[in-house]
Formats: structure tokens, sequence, C-alpha cells
């Protein structure tokens, strides 16, 4: 079986300052997982279908967890002199 694709989109918005001939200030906003697109885990017991005796393994195929997490947005500041 193969599992659901993976979609992710990171972005970064940088700002330099300069202060004075020697010191800057760059800001920074770095957001991942933008469009906060649901990316799901392959699917569970994807190795084997059915056991020896022919039986199908129970929660074969079942998607129950997520690949990366929700959006995250994150801020920061940095001084050089």
């Amino acid at each position: 079986m193969i599992g659901p694709g993976l979609l992710d989109l990171d972005a970064s918005l940088i700002k330099n300052t300069h202060v004075s001939e020697r010191v800057n200030v760059q800001f920074r906003l770095e957001a991942f997982n933008v469009i906060n697109h649901t990316n799901f885990n392959p699917p569970l017991n994807n190795n084997v279908i059915f056991d020896e005796t022919g039986v199908l393994v129970p929660d074969v195929g079942t998607i129950d967890s997520t690949q990366i997490p929700a959006r995250i947005i994150q801020l920061g500041a940095k001084l050089t002199f």
C-alpha cells in the first residue's frame, strides 16, 4: 500500500536595518506549514496484509497520525555590532 503524499510550504520574511555604521538589527518572521495542510503518516502494518494462515491482519491500512505539526510561526531579532 502507498500512503498519502506530503505537502509542506515554509516561508520567511527578513528585514535588515542599519542602526549606525557598525550596528545592524535583523528582524525575522518564519512560518512552517504555512497552508496548514494535514499530512498523514503511511498506513499501519504496511508490510504485511495477511498473516501466515491467510487471515487479514487487524488494523491493516489504518492511518492514525500525522507526519508534521500544524502551522508554526516564530519571530526573531538579531543585533550585530
